[in-house]
C-alpha cells in the first residue's frame, strides 16, 4: 500500500504529517510520489482564506484524478462543509491522526466524506521518528491554545492548551539528533503556555540543552502574557543550544483593537518585552506578527501600529490582511474597505522592509560560526544560521550541508547576510565562538 502526503500550514502541520508518516509505515504503507499512490493525505492548514483557497483547489484536482482522499489538519474543524461541497473519503481532526491506519483502510474501501473526531488529546511527541529534512528536526511540544481571540480559527481546530511530556520530548530530540539533526524546532500555538506537571519552558529547554549531542534549538510562538511569566527565569539562565530567537506575536499597536480582538494584554507589554530581551541579546532576533485591516481598526489605530513598529524595530515581522474565519466572532463585523486595507498593509509592509533591512545591515563585517542547513537558490550557495538565528547565505559551490563553519557577512538584504567562507570548523580542534557586531 502505498501513499502520497501534502503539507500546508506551520511547522505544527509540518509535525502532524511525520506522526501520520510514522503510524502509516509501522504498519507497513510505503511512502511515494502522487502518480503512484493508492491513497492522497492532504494536511490542511485553516488560517487564512487564501490559503484554503488554494487547499481547495488542490482537492479539486486531486479528484479529478481518482485517487482516494484522507483529509487532516486544522480545516476538517474550521470548515468542514468547504471540504465536503467538493469531497473527499476521510477527514481526521489533529486529535485523530493515531487513527490514519484505519482511516485509511476506511478510504480504500470507499467510504465518502466521512468526519472523524476526537476530543481527547494523545502525546504525540511519543510517536516522532522522523526529521522533516536531513538537518531539521521538528517536534511539536504542546497544542491548542488558553485564548479566544475573536479572529483566530487554530482554536477551532486545536482546542486549549496541552503540553506533551517533557519525557516524549526529550526521546524525540535524542532520536533526531541520533539521526543527524543539526537543528531543533520546538513548536507549537505558543509555545510560553507549555506546562508539564511542575516543569514550564524555561525547565524543558534546560533539560534539552543536556542531551548528547551536537544541535541548535529554535523556540516556536509565545503569546505575550505567557512569555512575560518565563521571561526572567530564561532570560536569566538562557540555554547554550538554544538560538537567540523570540518569536512574539504583537497583532496590533493599538490597546484598542487588541482588546476587541480579546489579545488579554496592551501594545506596552510587547515593548516592555523586547526591551528585556535586548537588554540580555542585543543581537537577538526578535519576530512579531501584524494583523493589518481588523474591522475595528481606525486610522490612528493604524498609526499606533506604525509607531509600535518604528519603536521597538523588530527584525523580522510577518503582515497579515484581516481574512474572515468560520465560527469566530470577528466573522460577523462589517469588513473594513479593501481598498483602505491594502493601503495600509503597503505602507507596513515598505516600512518593515526598511527596518529589516537596516537592521540586518547592522551585521555587516561580523565573522563568526554558523551552522549550514539547506541549499540556498540565491547567489549559488548554502544557507546557514547563526546564533541568532539569522539567515545567512554562504557562497560556495562546495557541500557544507550539517557542517559548522566560519564565516564573514560582506552584504546583506531585508532577508538574508550574504557573507564569505573563511574557513570549515573542526569540531574537534577549533570550536570557535564568533561575537555579533551590532550598533
Amino acid at each position: 500500500m502505498r501513499y502520497y502526503i501534502e503539507t500546508y500550514g506551520c511547522a505544527a502541520n509540518e509535525f502532524d504529517s511525520l506522526v501520520i508518516s510514522h503510524f502509516l509505515e509501522k504498519d507497513g504503507w510505503q511512502k511515494v510520489d502522487l502518480e503512484d499512490s493508492d491513497l492522497v493525505i492532504i494536511n490542511t492548514c485553516g488560517v487564512k482564506k487564501p490559503t484554503e483557497d488554494k487547499i481547495l483547489y488542490r482537492l479539486k484536482e486531486i479528484n479529478k484524478l481518482g485517487k482516494k482522499i484522507v483529509v487532516t489538519g486544522c480545516l476538517t474543524r474550521i470548515d468542514p462543509d468547504a471540504l465536503k461541497s467538493i469531497g473527499f473519503n476521510v477527514a481526521l481532526d489533529v486529535r485523530s491522526i493515531n487513527n490514519i491506519s484505519k482511516a485509511s483502510e476506511m478510504a480504500l474501501k470507499g467510504e465518502r466524506n466521512v468526519f472523524v473526531y476526537s476530543d481527547k488529546n494523545f502525546d504525540k511527541a511519543a510517536f516522532l521518528t522522523k526529521k522533516l529534512n536531513e538537518t531539521i528536526g521538528v517536534i511539536e511540544i504542546q497544542e491548542g491554545c488558553a485564548y479566544s481571540c475573536t479572529y483566530c480559527a487554530t482554536k477551532v481546530s486545536r482546542g486549549s492548551v496541552f503540553s506533551f511530556s517533557d519525557r516524549s520530548i526529550l526521546r524525540s530530540v535524542s532520536e533526531l539528533t541520533r539521526k543527524g539533526a543539526k537543528e531543533i524546532w520546538l513548536t507549537g500555538q505558543d509555545v510560553a503556555a507549555y506546562r508539564y506537571e511542575n516543569r514550564d519552558l524555561a525547565d524543558l529547554l534546560r533539560e534539552i540543552d543536556t542531551v548528547d549531542s551536537d544541535f541548535y534549538v529554535r523556540v516556536g510562538m509565545s503569546t505575550p502574557p505567557f512569555f512575560k511569566m518565563i521571561a526572567d527565569k530564561l532570560l536569566g539562565s538562557y540555554p547554550k543550544k538554544v538560538y537567540r530567537f523570540f518569536h512574539i506575536p504583537v497583532q496590533s499597536g493599538s490597546d484598542k483593537v487588541l482588546f476587541d480582538m480579546k489579545r488579554g494584554y496592551k501594545a506596552s507589554l510587547f515593548e516592555e518585552l523586547v526591551r528585556k530581551i535586548r537588554a540580555k541579546f542585543s543581537e537577538a532576533t526578535i519576530e512579531t506578527d501584524i494583523i493589518v485591516g481588523y474591522p475595528t481598526e481606525t486610522k490612528k489605530d493604524f498609526e499606533d501600529t506604525i509607531d509600535l513598529l518604528q519603536k521597538t524595530r523588530p527584525n523580522v515581522v510577518n503582515i497579515s490582511k484581516f481574512w474572515k474565519r468560520p465560527n469566530t466572532e470577528a466573522s460577523k463585523l462589517k469588513e473594513l474597505d479593501s481598498k483602505i486595507v491594502a493601503e495600509r498593509s503597503k505602507i507596513a509592509y515598505e516600512l518593515i522592509l526598511q527596518i529589516m533591512r537596516e537592521e540586518n545591515q547592522n551585521w555587516i563585517g561580523w565573522e563568526g560560526e554558523v551552522i549550514v542547513t539547506e541549499k540556498s537558490d540565491k547567489r549559488s550557495g548554502w544557507k546557514a544560521r547563526n546564533i541568532a538565528y539569522k539567515q545567512i547565505i554562504v557562497e560556495s559551490d562546495e557541500s557544507f550541508l550539517g557542517k559548522k563553519v566560519l564565516v564573514r557577512v560582506y552584504d546583506a538584504d531585508s532577508v538574508n547576510l550574504y557573507a564569505r567562507l573563511v574557513h570549515v570548523i573542526d569540531e574537534q580542534k577549533d570550536r570557535v565562538q564568533g561575537k555579533a557586531v551590532v550598533s
